[in-house]
Order: structure tokens, then C-alpha cells, then sequence
């Protein structure tokens, strides 16, 4: 069971890397017309849409391209896209400038948290992460160790870490929760713990809870 669940996860990782993405060549186009219009320089513009239907652009420009007005660029590209960008991340060498745009997020998460530990115990038994993934998710991680005290703290802690590590990626959550629990039965100590996680996507507001 926890080879084949190993199997699955590796998996979800490998799709991670092969998504479903499609390239917009009319809207990418029409950014390096208009970008040439204004005399500067274009080598290379990509515009692509991933399998949640985010958009991303890229400009590779000849030169150390400095906009006078980063809020009037950003404004510009979005209104060419039919989208809302973010601020971009501008790389420069001394040939070239590579400019990248993501979709700016219609979300905000603000996060807070309280622990109690029972009654003559110095730890909770409870563990939690709050984190963003790489494609625009914020998850939330809520785990509760049986029992109480340090051998629930330890096991709460080993879940709440295994899950954001595996799903910092933005994939495999029900095969990370399967070879989770694969680990946690195999563990020594006779101790186990619920799990409650939360994804966010901070552009749609689409919401999964497991």
C-alpha cells in the first residue's frame, strides 16, 4: 500500500510539471503589436493559460527596458488580456529584460490562531500550517493528535508538516492523505490524528475542504 500510494504521489508530482496549459497566440500577439507601437523593443511575448483557465504573460525585451509608469504598464497589459495583473517580476541582464505577469488575486487571507494544551499538560496536542502553494492557493492544515500531551504534539506536528510539504506543489491531496496514513500506521508509537485541510483558490474563491 505505501509503494503504490508513493507511486500515485510521484505521479500528481510529475503532472505538476506537465499541466494542461494552452498557449493564447492572438492575445500575444496583439501585446507585441502594440508594445512595437510604442517603440520598444520585443524579442519574444508568451501567453499562457493553465487548466484553471490563469493567465500568465511573459515579455522578453530587447535591452534594459525601464517603464517610466509601472502602474500604467501593468494597466495596459491587462486591459490587452482582458485580465487584472499583478505587478510584474522584471528581471534585467545587459542585453535583455524579461518581464512576467500573473493574474492579480480578488482574495486576501488573513490568518489567526490559538492553541490550548489540557489540564496538566505543558504542550497541545494540536498543530496546524497556513501556507500559499506555487499556483495561487492558500491551504490551511488542522491537525489533532489522540490524545494529549508530547506524543500527540509529535504526531500532530509530523502531519501538519508532511502535508505542507507534499502539497506546496499544488497537487496530489488525496494521495499525499493516503500515503499519510500508510506512514502513520506503520509508525511505532500507538498514536493517531485527524486531519483538516482547507484550499483557496485566491482567484476564483473556489474553496475544497477535506
Amino acid at each position: 500500500d505505501q509503494f503504490s500510494a508513493t507511486a500515485h504521489l510521484l505521479d500528481d508530482f510529475a503532472d505538476s510539471f506537465s499541466t494542461d496549459e494552452r498557449a493564447d497566440e492572438t492575445t500575444a500577439d496583439r501585446i507585441r503589436a502594440a508594445l512595437s507601437e510604442q517603440q520598444i523593443r520585443v524579442k519574444q511575448v508568451v501567453c499562457r493559460i493553465d487548466e484553471r483557465g490563469h493567465m500568465c504573460v511573459e515579455l522578453l525585451l530587447d535591452g534594459q527596458y525601464h517603464t517610466k509608469n509601472r502602474e500604467a504598464f501593468r494597466r495596459r497589459i491587462g486591459a490587452l488580456c482582458g485580465r487584472s495583473f499583478a505587478f510584474p517580476v522584471v528581471a534585467r541582464t545587459e542585453t535583455e529584460t524579461r518581464i512576467a505577469f500573473t493574474e492579480r488575486c480578488a482574495y486576501r487571507v488573513v490568518v489567526g490562531a490559538a492553541q490550548l494544551r489540557s489540564d496538566g499538560e505543558t504542550l497541545c496536542g494540536d498543530a496546524f500550517e497556513c501556507f500559499r502553494d506555487g499556483n495561487g492557493r492558500q491551504l490551511a492544515v488542522l491537525s489533532d493528535g489522540m490524545g494529549s500531551g508530547e506524543e500527540a504534539r509529535e504526531t500532530s506536528e509530523f502531519v501538519s508538516d508532511f502535508l505542507a510539504r507534499t502539497l506546496e506543489f499544488g497537487r496530489g491531496v488525496e494521495n499525499s492523505l493516503r500515503l499519510l496514513n500508510n506512514i502513520i500506521k506503520r509508525r511505532r508509537a500507538e498514536c493517531s490524528a485527524t486531519v483538516d485541510l482547507f484550499s483557496l483558490d485566491l482567484i476564483t474563491g473556489e474553496a475544497m475542504f477535506y
